[in-house]
């Protein structure tokens, strides 16, 4: 959880320094409670101090729960900050909180408002999460996750893994706290020590467990990157749009109206992306602009014969599509069998000219284990996949960090000339810039053109659109 969070901060520029509390228990205890090894896991960490909290512009406490509450060492921890309290040196910082527990109603919310209450004390502001992460509202697995911050069901024998949902919410959580620290620094610290996001500490638990999750990392990776404002950010995204319509409903008077917007006042989106009954409205609706039109095959179930599938790519590119974007058989694929992904991906390849692009949809919201979500990236790519596309924008997970990190690494170590698309869930101007600065970061700051990053959306041109006029913290409601 500790290494999500962070990297959800580090998406936006922050600096993560990543710190544990002191142990507690004795070494004879920690031997019989079997937790010698997930302690070692951490060993290289250093302690929190009082100097790191002073330092910080926005600290994230982590821990077990303990019947209801934290453990002790991180309330030991948190009682013996009286010095910081008297000299009033945590107030105005950016404060928050996430835990796990064995169990889904193994006391969440207690633990972590018991966190709270001791930031409040401090005179820290108190960030959560709202209620606008779609996986707050999932309903179809077990998730952790509430307003007061991420969480994580371990599993009675602290053995279940982390789901995409999961990290999507702690990178969520992550970025969450490093925007609102940044915005409070840039207009009130008396000091400002990088050129673009300031330090966040994550103060993280590291003691003796049995069935919960302080499950170890790597040491992070911290850098710096310049902060590209607003404006910048508003404009490379509408560039970079694949403007949609993919609701059941949508008439060919949708798709006008949809085209009329993607070449705006504030320039061209790259493309439109309709269902392919609609590809030849929307060839005659943008007739002598540069923009193209994608349109979706074996959508969104992925389960459709690679015949019918062939024939329908056929049918769209003499309609006039420029781009197919092809589901792969994700739910086969999730069993383990690859074969019939290879075979779909290589069948509508011969289909589309190569003056056409192919952008392969993992729907790696289902896939989320990042190994097949790495898999399924190398396989598209060696099959000829022009993009690599996240999601369809139709399951509870759509676009996370998470996966477009793992796609954005498969795609670095090709060597291939090979685009990224991250859909579904991108609403805001700080979801764009979010992604783009992910990778401007792996790839490089020139990589990311709309010949090799497209967001695949439908709302968020209106929040672009908002931020080229002054606000830039418009949400759209838009469904995909």
């Amino acid at each position: 959880m500790a290494k999500a969070i962070a990297d959800g901060a580090r998406s936006v520029g922050a600096k993560v320094e990543l710190y544990q509390v002191p142990e507690l228990l004795s070494e004879a205890a920690l031997d019989a409670a079997g937790a010698r090894g997930p302690q070692q896991e951490w060993a290289e960490l250093p302690f929190a101090t009082e100097e790191c909290l002073r330092d910080a512009d926005a600290i994230i406490f982590g821990s077990p729960v303990r019947f209801g509450n934290v453990t002790a060492q991180m309330r030991n921890f948190l009682d013996r900050t009286a010095r910081l309290w008297l000299s009033g040196a945590l107030v105005g910082k950016v404060g928050s909180a996430f835990v796990s527990a064995g169990t889904q109603h193994g006391g969440h919310e207690t633990a972590i408002q018991s966190m709270h209450t001791t930031l409040l004390y401090h005179g820290m502001y108190i960030v959560g999460l709202p209620y606008t992460e779609p996986q707050l509202v999932a309903m179809d697995a077990i998730v952790g996750g509430s307003p007061f911050g991420a969480s994580f069901t371990t599993g009675t024998d602290g053995s279940r893994e982390m789901s995409q949902a999961d990290i999507a919410l702690c990178q969520a959580q992550g970025k969450r706290v490093a925007l609102i620290a940044h915005k409070i620094s840039s207009r009130v610290a008396t000091r400002h020590c990088d050129p673009g996001l300031e330090r966040a500490n994550l103060s993280g638990k590291s003691c003796g467990r049995t069935a919960d999750s302080d499950r170890s990392y790597p040491p992070l990776f911290l850098f710096e990157m310049s902060h590209q404002d607003d404006t910048t950010i508003a404009r490379r995204g509408i560039s970079h749009l694949d403007l949609t319509e993919l609701g059941d409903k949508a008439t060919d008077a949708d798709v006008v109206a949809l085209c009329a917007r993607a070449h705006g006042p504030h320039g061209n989106t790259a493309a439109v992306c309709v269902w392919p009954r609609s590809v030849p409205a929307a060839k005659t609706a943008l007739h002598g602009t540069p923009i193209k039109v994608a349109t979706v095959v074996n959508f969104p179930s992925g389960d459709e014969p690679v015949a019918k599938v062939v024939a329908d790519t056929q049918r769209t590119i003499a309609d006039g599509a420029d781009e197919v974007d092809l589901v792969i058989p994700y739910k086969s694929f999730k069993r383990g069998e690859t074969q019939p992904t290879v075979e779909m991906i290589a069948a509508v390849r011969a289909a589309v000219p190569a003056n056409r692009t192919l952008k392969v949809i993992l729907e790696t919201g289902e896939l989320q284990e990042a190994a097949l979500i790495a898999s399924a990236s190398r396989i598209a790519i060696e099959q000829g996949a022009n993009f690599i596309k996240t999601s369809t924008g139709k399951s509870p997970v759509s676009a996370t960090l998470a996966a477009t990190e793992i796609m954005l690494n498969a795609i670095k170590e090709s060597h291939r000339p090979v685009g990224l698309k991250p859909s579904g869930g991108i609403r805001t101007l700080a979801d764009a810039r979010h992604y783009l600065e992910q990778a401007d970061a792996i790839l490089g700051p020139a990589w990311a053109t709309p010949a090799t990053f497209r967001f695949g959306a439908s709302g968020l041109l209106t929040a672009l659109q908002a931020a080229l006029q002054g606000n830039s913290t418009v949400v759209s409601h838009a469904a995909y």
